[in-house]
């Protein structure tokens, strides 16, 4: 500022500079979520379908979900998908996408998303419909230039403490690499 601009000028530019930078829009990421059951091959559920066959696997998207968009960006899923009695992505993330998510990733380049964030949860093999998962793989995927950021690898929580908040606490871990 002028050094020869009077007080009151000088406050009034100050509030209007602050008052500018306030107001000014701020853009979120949008973020598409993706889970994926695999194991539990006596649930019944077939390779290859939608919906969850577990109770589980709707508490970690709705946190997926919940995390992001309190964290300031725009989110979207597709369904819960079962793939199978194999644990996926046992590979480096960097050697590509998981198998068997192709599609959904086909519909969150479709959709505009800048980030696609898989959820892939690993049940054991004789479980039930509450059967916590055993392994939980969560990785943060930029779409555009395509390219892997980064995975956060956990176990499915100690039955001791409660599930979502489990949950909550892993998903925290990926906010930050989701870049606005």
């Amino acid at each position: 500022m002028n050094p020869n601009m009077s007080p009151k000028l000088k406050r009034f530019s100050a509030a209007f500079l602050l008052a500018a930078a306030c107001s000014a829009p701020a853009f979120a990421a949008d973020v598409f979520v993706m889970v994926a059951e695999t194991g539990g091959a006596e649930t019944g559920v077939k390779e290859g379908g939608e919906g969850a066959a577990f109770e589980s696997s709707a508490l970690w998207e709705g946190c997926l979900l919940g995390a992001f968009f309190e964290a300031g960006h725009v989110v979207s899923n597709s369904p819960i998908l079962a793939l199978g009695a194999d644990f996926p992505g046992a590979e480096p993330p960097q050697a590509g996408f998981p198998a068997g998510l192709e599609a959904a990733l086909a519909d969150a380049r479709s959709g505009g998303a800048d980030y696609a964030v898989v959820a892939l949860l690993g049940y054991p093999a004789a479980s039930d419909r509450t059967s916590r998962p055993e392994q939980v793989r969560l990785r943060v995927y930029a779409l555009s230039p395509y390219r892997f950021v980064r995975e956060i690898s956990a176990a499915g929580g100690p039955r001791t403490e409660n599930e979502a908040a489990h949950a909550e606490r892993v998903i925290r871990g990926l906010i930050p690499y989701v870049e606005d």
